[in-house]
């Protein structure tokens, strides 16, 4: 779990100039690769059937080009996730001893991501399968984060923000007779921590035309205001956001955050309002995704300008400039 990480492992060791290092972890990869691929179902673990695998299996089906394989691992883990309206079972992953033993485990989170990112690089936004997608797949991102405790699990203050392995809803006690449950919830925070992690990954604003509600934004709230929409964010990192309704468009943000997002109809302005996440100054990354072409001016706060040039695809602004405190305001506006 947590091999969503891979791509990023080999392109940070190709940067620092240890080839020689992302080629053994390549080889690695690429010998697990051909045994995933040569199984039909290759989702097992110690269990007959397992989410575990959905991640490792999605994450190498996408650096292959497996694209049939990414779409089986979606569809394997849209059928393991709960749609009754409970906050234990909506989006939760379900394993082969039965839905009643084991809720909000870590695979919730982690099949979020991975739900998530099929979403972005492969799914149609047309009809209402993508639809039930996108609210299967930000419940799970959502429903994970109830391991976290409260008050809700323990009252005691020296286990306030600490985390449960995952909930049991069938209560009485637990399959692992030496972990004790208090009300429902396994007293271990076991391996909580990788769906926490799978979370921090899959946070993202959602914005999408609904087939029911219209125009609503998953992880934010969204506004249309003289041919622009205004975004605010809420969902708890705030460097992320994607326009599903409006051709992907896809927004990033590294070494800060932001707090509120405006952008045009055509997807030629767009305004970020940024928030330090550091003591002192700070220079942020934008990278933007699925941009129409063209030539566009970069400003900070309406100050001096310089230009970059999408071919509609991706586009990465660095070095801004260097900022100090909040609200500054990062202008890309077609020329």
């Amino acid at each position: 779990m947590g091999e969503l990480l891979h791509p990023d492992m080999l392109a940070r060791l190709r940067e620092e100039g240890r080839s020689a290092e992302a080629q053994r972890l390549d080889g690695f990869l690429q010998g697990k690769r051909d045994k995933i691929f040569a199984q039909e179902y290759p989702f097992a673990s110690e269990m007959s059937i397992d989410t575990t695998g959905f991640e490792a299996c999605y994450t190498l089906a996408k650096m292959y080009g497996n694209t049939a394989l990414a779409a089986k691992v979606t569809r394997a883990s849209l059928a393991a996730r709960g749609n009754q309206p409970l906050w234990y079972f909506y989006g939760s992953d379900n394993r082969h001893m039965g839905e009643s033993w084991w809720n909000l485990g870590y695979e919730c989170q982690l099949g979020a991501w991975q739900q998530q990112d099929y979403l972005y690089s492969y799914a149609t936004t047309r009809g209402g399968e993508f639809d039930e997608m996108m609210r299967s797949t930000y419940g799970a991102y959502l429903a994970g984060w109830a391991n976290i405790n409260a008050g809700q699990i323990s009252a005691d203050a020296a286990n306030i923000g600490a985390a449960s392995w995952q909930f049991q809803s069938e209560k009485g006690t637990c399959n692992y007779n030496w972990i004790p449950l208090l009300d429902g919830w396994w007293a271990w925070s076991g391996e909580a921590d990788l769906g926490f992690w799978g979370a921090l990954r899959a946070a993202t604003v959602n914005v999408v035309e609904d087939r029911i509600v219209g125009l609503y934004a998953y992880g934010g709230e969204v506004t249309e205001q003289n041919g622009a929409y205004v975004i605010t964010p809420k969902d708890g990192v705030r460097q992320r956001l994607a326009l599903y309704n409006k051709g992907k468009f896809g927004l990033q943000i590294d070494k800060a955050r932001f707090t509120r997002a405006q952008v045009s109809a055509d997807l030629r302005d767009i305004r970020v309002t940024l928030q330090s996440v550091v003591t002192g100054s700070y220079s942020p990354d934008i990278t933007l995704r699925n941009l129409p072409a063209g030539t566009y001016q970069v400003s900070v706060n309406g100050g001096a300008s310089r230009s970059v040039v999408s071919n509609g695809g991706e586009v990465v602004v660095k070095d801004v400039r260097t900022l100090t405190g909040n609200g500054h305001v990062v202008r890309v506006v077609a020329m």
